[in-house]
């Protein structure tokens, strides 16, 4: 899905966050709805070059590790153009959420 700038809709403080509807480094179409039910959701906005997220995956990891016994559900949403950042393609999200 490729969304672009002049269609994003600012939000401000306390708005609900849009539904969305993603393909996931799973194969399987992913949606905010899809995670109703969930005690918390987080949700990233990451990318794979970037060397501030790299340096937070083991963190991410272990935050899900901790807390989703408890309920947490986790997605990361990568917003970057792979025209421009070839290392944020789709099958390199892949290999990246492989490791």
């Amino acid at each position: 899905m490729v969304l672009l700038q002049s269609e994003a809709k600012k939000l401000k403080s306390g708005d609900a966050a849009p539904d969305f509807s993603l393909i996931g480094t799973d194969g399987k179409t992913h949606s905010l709805s899809g995670y109703r039910g969930a005690k918390a959701l987080l949700i990233v906005f990451m990318c794979n070059h970037c060397p501030y997220v790299q340096a937070k995956f083991s963190r991410l990891n272990e935050i899900y590790a901790k807390y989703s016994r408890l309920g947490l559900r986790m997605a990361g949403i990568n917003p970057n153009d792979a025209k421009n950042y070839p290392d944020d393609s789709f099958d390199s999200m892949k290999n990246v959420a492989n490791e």
